[in-house]
């Protein structure tokens, strides 16, 4: 009898979301389809269709609709998982702002799409950046193996109870959710082991408890109301603790996996760049070839972007001489995008900071080639202070910044 608990399985993004939303043994899966996530929904209920899926499908009229049924799911006790992106994430923003402060640990898988005006399809992380400080758990998959490692890990850590706040699962659309690639995914043996460790989901206040009854949603006045909200700073501050429990155990019995920060070359780097999300390939083969040249230079993969890995990504780029952050979502009017923003935040009041240099890229499904990715290295050995000029870099763009 063989001790191996993973099977080797060919599938994108979607695919991987959707196995495992059936691994975790999900109770409720609700959904309005929307490109490029569509798939993850359908992809469930095949599955429900053959019997591998036990829980329930509910299609509904809109994102407004489904995540309200993930939210009364949650409430109610159910384990549950919504898939959606863009314009179907804004539409249910109401709901996505409600689940932390309620308490849900709702699993929200999103095939990250541009949010419209121009309508776009393709990757960017805008749809998704509005809810950053929402608080929700957040992680940005490199590609379709992490999309299926995290979704795993999201019903663990979300459920906690020193947690109960929802998990989102990005991933960016079509590069990560259309692209087929080589995956593990785990087989009878390893379902067992990962379902006793999950356990049965028992939310303390669920809305079918008979014995203890309780209201919910109720008006919360002054005299009590930045009290449920800090209370969402406290279950942020046990969050590392918690994800680098699940991540420590999911790479001890199954295989590795990274928990808030991936590293690349940085051990003796000079500059570094940092990065979430699929790019992270691109930006290492630019970083090798540099390293080829006699560049000492390094790349950094922010995985956990909430919570913020404050002290590690600190570590990491103290004593750089300069750093570039690239953010595929847009800035208008404000000195620094999201990501930059964090990285630049967790260097103030430190010594031996690096010069930090904003860069946007790849907005639209549009390609951050290897190419651009050595000019912006180049571009970090003569860096600008934020007040010389506060401006991100465009990369590409015709007409504009770019390099």
């Amino acid at each position: 009898m063989t001790d191996k608990k993973y099977v080797i399985q060919p599938g994108d993004g979607n695919l991987m979301a959707a196995k495992a939303i059936v691994h975790a043994d999900t109770d409720v899966v609700a959904v309005y389809q929307i490109t490029p996530s569509t798939q993850v929904s359908e992809h469930v209920a095949e599955f429900k269709r053959s019997g591998e899926f036990p829980g329930e499908v509910r299609v509904l009229h809109g994102e407004i609709e489904a995540f309200s049924a993930c939210y009364t799911a949650s409430q109610c006790g159910a384990r549950v998982a919504g898939p959606s992106c863009s314009q179907g994430l804004a539409y249910a923003s109401e709901l996505l702002h409600a689940m932390p402060g309620a308490r849900c640990p709702v699993v929200i898988i999103a095939a990250n799409r541009e949010i419209s005006a121009p309508i776009n399809i393709h990757a960017g992380h805008s749809d998704v950046m509005p809810f950053r400080d929402s608080g929700a758990i957040m992680f940005f998959a490199k590609n379709a193996q992490e999309v299926y490692d995290f979704t795993l890990l999201a019903f663990k850590i979300g459920e906690d109870l020193r947690i109960q706040l929802p998990v989102w699962v990005n991933y960016d659309g079509f590069e990560i959710s259309h692209t087929t690639v080589i995956n593990k995914i785990l087989n009878e043996k390893g379902i067992e082991e990962f379902r006793k460790y999950l356990g049965i989901y028992h939310r303390p206040c669920s809305m079918l408890d008979m014995e203890h009854p309780h209201a919910t949603g109720g008006l919360v006045l002054p005299n009590a109301f930045m009290e449920a909200k800090f209370a969402l700073v406290d279950a942020m501050e046990k969050a590392p603790t918690v994800i680098k429990e699940a991540t420590d155990f999911y790479s001890k019995n199954f295989w590795p996996v990274h928990s808030f920060i991936e590293e690349y070359e940085m051990e003796d780097a000079d500059y570094a760049i940092v990065t979430m999300g699929s790019r992270f390939g691109t930006v290492k083969e630019a970083v090798k070839q540099a390293r080829a040249n006699g560049e000492k230079v390094g790349a950094l993969r922010v995985v956990s972007f909430r919570p913020f890995p404050v002290d590690l990504v600190r570590k990491a780029l103290q004593g750089k001489k300069a750093v570039a952050v690239l953010d595929r979502s847009g800035v208008y009017g404000s000195a620094m995008p999201p990501l930059c923003e964090d990285v630049a935040t967790s260097l103030t009041n430190t010594t031996r900071a690096p010069f930090v240099r904003s860069f946007i890229d790849s907005l639209g499904g549009r390609v951050l080639t290897v190419e651009q990715a050595l000019e912006i290295i180049q571009s970090l050995k003569s860096p600008k202070k934020w007040h010389d000029d506060i401006r991100s870099t465009w990369v590409g763009v015709e007409k504009g910044d770019s390099i």
